[in-house]
């Protein structure tokens, strides 16, 4: 009898036969899971002789990097050894992709091959090992209906007799490029406010369909910028493996400085909650491009200047701004982070600096050191304000105001962007969506680039953060 064993993230899972062998596979970034594959008890091979080889039925290949596979040598489920015997990389490159061995041997396959050659090559590797123990041995030739346990394992294993079996142990090497390749996107409603909105989502084959979810990431746009300007950002975001959704939100609001009333595009707290609402009618909806591959229960934010303040006041209940914040918003539990690009958080009055009371939700900042129409002070400030740590303050180098849109603003950008904008918005949306998947998907990979290590491998970035609080002078008086 077949089981299908999935891993958490859902990058690939692997269809095997049960039994009582496990191996531990880390799988696109994600931490260690366990699968079955399959009985090494020989005395059921009689009923089918293939039930110890094991197969990937299905293997999104844009969301892996690569995958390095070791083979160890167990005896009937207990390793007896941690004696390497294989070591075999898939490698991703674009079109084709190339597996090697610890020799250096490799095969390359073309996408529409892959599934067939990684078995066989993966299998081909086994029954070469094995065929060092007993050179009779093959899994594709094997008929042994009148051999019982014993006589098997003397068959088999006359002279090796603590080598009946080897199970592939296999991570994934961490890469932050995108997961997903091809990005689809389209055009719905919000229901409950009338709202048009563009949603962008990984395109997955569909076979994985109803195995696969993405979490919710919600871009709260700039004053007066319109949704279509975000797209490059979006798509690229949602290639991390996000279901992106950027609204066109129009209204009024009243400066409170000068009395004075606009009417255009600014994001909204209340916004938080529709979205997500809409994600869960889109998730259940059958014709729905979405349809079954949302995870209505995580939800982070993403957000542009006004947005971003937006933003940060959605991310705590202390502090409520005139034309930010709205009456009815309450703090959905599935919001677990926060990101946003060029913004600050200040009295509109007084332009004093509030405190950011972001109650342990993830939080990070990103601005362009050529911003001058959020000056990079005010986004270090409002960094120095946010409460609770996790929180990272990353520093584009050359990008301006705009760096995060399509394109350029002349008009309302006085500053000239030094970094190209193509680079500046793929250099955005990268730290964007790593900082997400940290936060709602527990991606220790993610999170080591986005605290660590990512600074020093992207020549464009400067970044600052703190994961833990600080301790308290009393504490550290007593250490």
């Amino acid at each position: 009898m077949e089981n299908t064993s999935y891993s958490e993230n859902h990058n690939f899972f692997l269809n095997t036969q049960d039994g009582d062998l496990v191996s531990k596979f880390t799988l696109g970034n994600g931490d260690v899971q366990e699968f079955l594959l399959g009985k090494g008890k020989f005395n059921i091979l009689n009923r089918n002789k293939h039930n110890s080889k094991f197969f990937l039925n299905s293997l999104l290949l844009d969301s892996i990097e690569s995958i390095s596979c070791k083979y160890y040598n167990h005896l009937y489920g207990e390793n007896t050894a941690n004696e390497l015997i294989a070591d075999l990389e898939l490698k991703n490159h674009k079109n084709k992709i190339q597996l090697v061995d610890e020799d250096g041997v490799s095969v390359s396959f073309n996408d529409k091959d892959l599934l067939s050659g990684i078995n066989q090559f993966f299998n081909d590797r086994l029954n070469s090992e094995l065929n060092e123990i007993s050179p009779k041995f093959s899994l594709d030739d094997l008929n042994l209906e009148d051999l019982d346990l014993e006589d098997l394992n003397q068959f088999v294993f006359p002279h090796k007799l603590d080598k009946p079996w080897f199970i592939p142990e296999c991570t994934t090497k961490f890469s932050p490029d995108p997961l997903y390749k091809t990005i689809g996107n389209y055009s719905t409603t919000i229901a409950v406010n009338g709202d048009p909105a563009d949603i962008y989502y990984p395109i997955v084959p569909n076979i994985a369909k109803k195995t696969v979810e993405f979490p919710v990431a919600l871009m709260l746009q700039g004053a007066l910028v319109d949704k279509s300007d975000y797209s490059n950002y979006a798509a690229q975001v949602a290639s991390y493996g996000f279901v992106v959704v950027v609204p066109n939100d129009e209204r009024s609001v009243v400066n409170p400085a000068t009395g004075e009333a606009f009417t255009g595009l600014f994001a909204q707290q209340q916004q938080v909650n529709d979205v997500l609402n809409q994600m869960v009618i889109e998730d259940n909806n059958p014709s729905s491009p979405i349809a079954d591959i949302v995870d209505t229960d995580k939800l982070g934010l993403l957000g542009h200047s006004f947005g971003g303040s937006v933003g940060l006041g959605a991310l705590q209940d202390d502090i409520c701004l005139p034309g930010i914040c709205s009456e009815d918003y309450v703090q959905p539990p599935e919001l677990m982070a926060g990101i946003f690009y060029g913004t600050s958080f200040r009295d509109p009055i007084t332009n004093e600096f509030l405190p950011v009371n972001n109650e342990d939700i993830p939080t990070g900042l990103i601005f362009g050191n050529r911003d001058s129409v959020i000056q990079p002070s005010s986004t270090e400030e409002t960094y120095d304000e946010i409460i609770n740590p996790p929180k990272a303050l990353i520093t584009v180098d050359g990008a301006n105001h705009y760096g995060i849109t399509n394109e350029d603003n002349l008009i309302r950008e006085p500053s000239r962007p030094t970094l190209d904008q193509e680079i500046a918005v793929e250099t955005i949306a990268r730290w964007s969506g790593l900082f997400l998947r940290a936060h709602l998907l527990g991606d220790s990979g993610a999170f080591d680039y986005v605290y660590n290590t990512g600074d020093t491998l992207d020549p464009n970035v400067d970044v600052i953060s703190q994961t833990q609080p600080f301790p308290e002078t009393s504490q550290m008086l007593a250490i």
